[in-house]
């Protein structure tokens, strides 16, 4: 084969290529959200309470104990699941537990979850439990929001605060 052929065959591959490249840019059209539809967007890691109380260990426990783990006192690792829910105009959107991370469960549990909604005025409630010993819910956030359509709402749940926070 001469390299003319060569040549041309070359450019006749490219030109194909790049009308492909040039048409799976443009088509087909992507649509994120229809015109009348909002996102809620359920995005957070945290930490549940750990399971059990420290407990001092006795001279007994300590004597059998190697001497490199001779700590005094004994502190369960494992950590809550985490129980969340999340409402819309009263009626539940989404339910789940979260399990914590890690092989001895000590470690984040992690959520991000995405809803789509209708825009408009809505009444949200997110619920959450982190601790096992205790019955209802640890923490509640009920807001009145206001939501465009394409908008992005993003609930994000902050330790340092220990409270539920918004973020448009």
């Amino acid at each position: 084969m001469s390299n003319g052929m060569k040549f041309a065959g070359q450019v006749v591959a490219y030109a194909v290529f790049m009308a492909l490249i040039g048409y799976l840019s443009t088509s087909p059209a992507y649509t994120h959200l229809a015109d009348d539809k909002a996102m809620i967007k359920l995005s957070f890691a945290h930490y549940g309470k750990t399971v059990g109380e420290c407990r001092e260990r006795t001279p007994e426990e300590l004597a059998r104990l190697p001497p490199n783990m001779r700590t005094p006192m004994d502190c369960p690792r494992e950590r809550s699941p985490i129980t969340i829910e999340l409402d819309l105009n009263g009626e539940p959107v989404f339910a789940t537990v979260l399990r914590p991370s890690g092989l001895s469960r000590d470690g984040m549990a992690y959520i991000y979850e995405g809803f789509e909604v209708p825009a408009g005025r809505h009444e949200l409630e997110v619920r959450m439990r982190d601790d096992v010993t205790t019955e209802g819910f640890d923490h509640v956030k009920t807001v009145q929001v206001e939501l465009e359509p394409a908008h992005l709402l993003v609930i994000d749940f902050r330790a340092e605060r220990n409270a539920f926070m918004l973020s448009r």
